[in-house]
């Protein structure tokens, strides 16, 4: 008999405290049923499930159906289930690890195809990189590749973003997919959570992993809770930097050869000085 671990969050994780309790009962049977495997997504016989209940077939579905509108779960007609809070209890760099990743993939492969996708954006949201483990971008989404710090012209960011110089391509990738989660939000909104990023980095201040991290930040921006703090370092730099620039671009001119002109006010008086010779 296996044995599954439901962390005590649960009882007061904010998607679930208002249930009634028979939804409760049922999310935590979907947690723990034996027909479960290492991903959540698994394939039950309804009139099974309904007796190990004490349910009718008929009273399950009503209660599954109520889990679904709120998100917590999908399933269809065949029994196939996706249990959406798999992650909050359940380790996804442990199932999708080189000991277990042929199994969780052919557990994977086996879902209704429709989930696919969005099981695995769940899979990196949860901190895993879905390249690392054999899913590559579907090519209509897949960001350029780039060797410079900010990602543009893709369909999840907005142009211009500064990402973490530290990040590597993956990592870069996973970034900009968790922010298509916040593509509504203004872009200065959206660099502040990069710089948040950035600057936790920096300061080695991040436990877990980077994207694990970054969704994170993403998911306080969601819920209108994030404020910046170690960003505001690398906003003032980044400020700095860029006023540094426009003072040297507006003091100094290129003439068309290519060499540099002098500032305005001294060419005039050298061009004056000129014509008096």
């Amino acid at each position: 008999m296996r044995q599954r671990t439901i962390s005590d969050y649960f009882w007061r994780d904010p998607e679930i405290y208002d249930l009634s309790q028979e939804d409760k009962a049922t999310l935590l049977y979907f947690l723990t049923s034996p027909s479960s495997n290492i991903i959540g997504v698994y394939q039950v016989v309804w009139g099974i499930a309904a007796a190990e209940m004490g349910w009718t077939k008929d009273q399950m579905l009503v209660v599954t159906k109520r889990l679904q509108s709120n998100g917590l779960i999908d399933f269809n007609e065949q029994g196939w289930v996706w249990v959406k809070t798999w992650w909050k209890h359940n380790s996804c760099a442990g199932a999708f690890s080189p000991k277990l990743l042929k199994n969780a993939k052919k557990q994977c492969d086996a879902m209704p195809l429709e989930w696919l996708e969005g099981f695995i954006k769940s899979v990196e949201k949860a901190g895993v990189n879905r390249v690392s483990v054999g899913y590559p971008y579907p090519t209509d989404t897949l960001p350029p590749n780039t060797t410079c710090n900010s990602i543009s012209n893709t369909t999840t960011t907005t142009p211009e973003l500064v990402f973490p110089k530290e990040l590597s391509e993956p990592e870069k990738i996973s970034v900009a997919d968790l922010l298509s989660k916040v593509q509504f939000f203004p872009p200065d909104k959206q660099q502040a959570l990069l710089d948040e990023l950035a600057g936790s980095i920096k300061l080695n201040a991040i436990t877990a992993s980077r994207i694990s991290f970054f969704s994170s930040l993403v998911d306080a921006a969601q819920k209108s809770t994030f404020t910046s703090s170690r960003g505001l370092n690398v906003l003032s730099a980044r400020s700095r930097a860029a006023k540094t620039e426009l003072k040297t671009n507006e003091s100094v001119e290129i003439s068309e050869d290519g060499k540099r002109l002098l500032p305005p006010l001294l060419r005039a008086e050298a061009e004056r000085v000129q014509a008096r010779i």
